[in-house]
C-alpha cells in the first residue's frame, strides 16, 4: 500500500493469503474515495475467493450497510457520506476484460492470479486510469497491484524474472515467512496441485519463479513405444477434427485399435461430401465402435454419417465424461489429451506402415505437435491444456491431428497391458509429502 512504485507484485506459494491481501487493499483504496478495477481469472474464481473475503471486511469495518453490488453490470459501490461514493468494478480474464473496458476516473488496477492472464490486459485497463477520484485529486500515476502463484507456462514468468528491467517490483513470500497455521494447507494444496515434476513442487509449494516449461510438456518423444504390444480391445474409435478453412488448418482424421494406429489422414481443399466419403470407405472395412467430432465446422458431416456410424459432437469446452475426471481436468480438452498420453505410455504405437488410411507424414507432425503442447494449473487446482492460439504461435500452425487423435481416444477405456510395463509418472507418495512436511 505505501509503495510509490507503479507495479508491485506479490508471488508467492498457494493458499498463503494473496488474495486476501489483493481484497483488502482494494477496499481501503474505496475508502479514500478512490475507484478500483479487480480482475481475476473468471467470475466463478472472483465469487470462490476475494468476494468472500469482500464480505468478511465489509462486516468488520461496519461497512455493510454502505455497499451495494449490482450483479447485472458485476459494479460495487460503497457510500462515503456527502454524496461520495466509491465504486468497484470487476473483470475477468476469459472475457479479456471486456466488462471495464471504457470505465474512467480509476485510481488503482487489482490483477488476482494474473499470470493466468494476457499481458495485454494491461493495455486494454491502463488508460481506465485518468482523471479525478472522487474527492477531485488528480490521478497522476498508475497504479497496478498484482498477486499470484507463479506459473511457469505463463507469459508473464519472462517479465517475474527479469523484473527490475520491466518496472516491476517483486515481493516474495515463501513458506518460512507465514504464519504457522497457514503452513499445512498450503503445502497440502501445493503438492496436490504439482504432483508430475520437482520442478512445478518448487513452484507450487516454494512459490519459486522458475523457467522451466519441459516440465509442464505432457509426454516426451522417449515415452512413445517402438512396437506394437498385444491388447485385448479390438474395438476401432475415430475422431475427427474438421477446419474451417483456415491457411493453418486442416481437416484430420485418426483412428485407433487396440494398441495400433489404423488410420490418420488429413485432408487438403475438400468438402464435407469427400470428407464423408473417405471416413465412409474407411468404416466399411473397420467398423467404428464410435466417431467423436469437434462440434465446430462439423454439423455437415455429422449430418451425413450419424445414421450409418455411431458417431457425435464434442465440444472442447465441455466438462470431463466421468466425476473423478471433472475434479481432476478443467474440460474434455484436458480429460483427452491426458488420456491419449496415458495410452502412448502404455503401449499405443503410432510408427507403423503408411497404408491407403495412414498418411506418410502425418506420424511426424503429431509427434511435433503433441510433444510441444504443455499444460497449466488453474485456481482450482484442475489442469488445463494451453490456449490453441500458444501452440498455433509456437509451431506456425493448427495442431489438427493431435485433435483427431485425441478425439478418438476419448472412449477408448485405460488398461495397462500385464505384458507391457508402463512409463508413468510417480506422484508424490505418502513419504515424500511427510519429508516434505517435516522440512517445512
Amino acid at each position: 500500500m505505501e509503495s510509490t512504485e507503479d507495479f508491485v507484485a506479490i508471488v508467492s506459494s498457494r493458499s498463503c493469503g494473496k488474495s486476501w491481501i489483493a481484497m483488502l487493499c482494494a477496499l481501503t483504496d474505496m475508502m479514500q474515495g478512490k475507484n478500483v478495477i479487480y480482475c481475476s481469472q473468471t467470475d466463478g474464481a472472483f465469487y470462490k475467493g476475494p468476494w468472500k473475503h469482500l464480505q468478511d471486511f465489509l462486516v468488520k469495518f461496519n461497512l455493510r450497510d454502505r455497499w451495494k453490488w449490482n450483479s447485472t453490470y458485476k459494479t460495487g459501490t460503497l457510500s462515503l457520506g456527502n454524496g461520495i461514493e466509491s465504486k468497484m468494478y470487476m473483470g475477468s480474464y476469459t472475457s479479456d476484460c471486456d466488462e471495464v473496458r471504457g470505465a474512467t476516473e480509476i485510481s488503482a488496477l487489482y490483477l488476482d492470479e494474473f499470470v493466468l492472464s494476457k499481458p495485454s490486459v494491461l493495455g486494454a485497463l491502463t488508460p481506465c486510469m485518468r482523471g479525478h477520484d472522487n474527492y477531485g485529486n488528480s490521478i497522476d500515476r498508475i497504479k497496478i497491484r498484482a498477486v499470484s502463484t507463479p506459473n511457469m507456462e505463463s507469459l508473464w514468468q519472462v517479465m517475474l524474472v527479469e523484473h527490475e528491467k520491466y518496472g516491476i517490483k517483486l515481493l516474495r513470500a515463501r513458506l518460512a515467512d507465514m504464519p504457522e497455521h497457514m503452513v499445512p494447507q498450503s503445502v497440502k494444496d501445493g503438492i496436490a496441485a504439482s504432483i508430475f515434476s520437482a520442478d512445478l513442487r518448487r513452484q507450487e509449494v516454494d512459490g519459486e519463479i522458475i523457467m522451466a516449461q519441459d516440465a509442464t510438456a505432457l509426454i516426451s518423444l522417449r515415452e512413445f513405444p517402438t512396437e506394437v504390444p498385444y491388447f485385448s480391445d479390438d474395438r476401432v474409435y475415430g475422431g475427427l477434427d474438421m477446419a474451417h478453412g483456415g491457411q493453418r488448418d486442416s481437416h484430420c482424421f485418426g483412428a485407433i485399435k487396440g494398441n495400433r494406429l489404423v488410420a490418420f489422414h488429413q485432408f487438403g481443399v475438400c468438402d464435407s461430401l469427400e470428407v464423408a466419403r473417405w471416413i465412409r470407405n474407411f468404416n466399411k472395412k473397420y467398423k467404428m465402435t464410435s466417431l467423436n467430432m469437434d462440434i465446430a465446422w462439423s454439423e455437415a458431416v455429422f449430418e451425413q454419417l450419424r445414421y450409418e456410424v455411431p458417431c457425435r459432437q464434442v465440444s472442447f469446452a465441455e466438462k470431463a465424461p466421468t466425476e473423478q475426471e471433472q475434479r481432476q481436468y478443467g474440460n474434455i480438452r484436458a480429460s483427452g489429451f491426458f488420456k491419449l498420453c496415458q495410452m502412448h505410455r502404455e503401449g499405443l504405437c503410432v510408427d507403423v506402415e503408411p497404408n491407403e488410411f495412414i498418411d506418410e507424414d502425418i506420424v511426424a507432425e503429431y509427434k511435433r505437435e503433441i510433444t510441444n503442447m504443455h499444460f497449466t494449473i488453474a485456481n482450482d487446482g484442475r489442469l488445463l491444456i494451453e490456449k490453441k492460439d500458444l501452440i498455433r504461435e509456437r509451431l506456425h500452425r493448427s495442431p489438427d491431428p493431435a485433435d483427431a487423435l485425441m478425439l478418438a481416444a476419448l472412449d477408448r477405456i485405460l488398461r495397462i497391458d500385464p505384458k507391457f510395463k508402463a512409463n508413468t509418472v510417480a506422484s508424490v507418495s505418502a513419504e515424500e509429502e511427510a519429508e516434505i512436511m517435516e522440512d517445512v
